[in-house]
């Protein structure tokens, strides 16, 4: 076996609150990539999000209340050794060694976000001892907001709170439920603005609910200081369906408290 040769799931109990701070990321899961897998050919390489190095994919768990996002860019990480003390953070020409997991994510509910973090090791497996913080976007107060549309006016823009809606030029007429992925069928309502704000999104026509199946978004735009200027993110929601009636309503529930929680990295 060249790949994984061993999960280790640790299980535990902690409860924090991200109103208050003094958030704890846990490790709930190690999984190592032994030498051998440094020579394989990259195809044969599974379950594999570009560490194909020997090393250690480190699974952390956040518990806490009203979770709404991980910044991506805030991981900072102050040392990684081993338990006899050796460094583990730079690789040879002093740059950081380690990197940061794709798709970090929150449940819907708020009370849990989990990402990674890989470290490569060299020779037999060891658990990195890890030290740092991240940021996670935390909210509790919410504001709703109901639009309604015209279902073939597609590009019209509305406005409510910090966000501009409208229906998807790329909408299709009529019915779709089996979508095959998103672009594919469906229902698209276009969002420019912060989606780490939004609590929940949904359609009603004609008294019947469409299912939300997922979205996409884009950003390129920078404020002055470099950071991505989250109010010109565009979204895409795609929708199951397209309303069979002339008009809809859409219902936005979006976060009116959003802030940043400093997020210790522990063990």
């Amino acid at each position: 076996m060249n790949k994984l040769l061993f999960s280790a799931f640790l299980l535990t109990a902690f409860c924090a609150s991200a109103q208050n701070g003094g958030l704890t990321a846990k490790p709930v899961r190690y999984l190592f990539n032994l030498p051998d897998i440094e020579g394989l050919p990259q195809g044969l390489i599974m379950n594999s999000w570009g560490n194909e190095k020997a090393g250690c994919e480190i699974t952390y768990l956040i518990a806490g209340e009203n979770i709404s996002a991980i910044e991506e860019k805030s991981v900072s990480i102050t040392s990684i050794t081993t338990k006899d003390g050796k460094d583990l953070s730079k690789d040879t020409r002093g740059r950081a060694a380690w990197k940061l997991g794709p798709f970090p994510k929150a449940s819907d509910d708020g009370s849990y976000a989990v990402f990674s973090l890989f470290v490569p090791i060299e020779g037999a497996m060891t658990v990195p001892i890890v030290k740092g913080s991240i940021t996670v976007k935390a909210a509790g107060k919410t504001e709703t907001q109901t639009l309604t549309f015209k279902t073939a006016n597609k590009g019209v823009e509305q406005k409510t709170g910090p966000f501009t809606f409208a229906v998807a030029d790329d909408a299709k007429d009529g019915d779709d439920d089996t979508m095959r992925g998103f672009g594919f069928g469906g229902f698209g309502i276009t969002m420019t603005g912060d989606m780490n704000l939004i609590a929940d999104i949904s359609i009603n026509a004609g008294g019947r609910t469409i299912k939300r199946q997922g979205h996409m978004s884009i950003n390129n735009q920078t404020t002055k200081d470099g950071k991505l200027d989250l109010s010109k993110q565009t979204t895409t929601y795609q929708f199951a369906s397209a309303p069979r009636t002339p008009e809809f309503t859409l219902t936005v529930t979006y976060f009116t408290d959003m802030r940043d929680v400093p997020v210790a990295i522990g063990q």
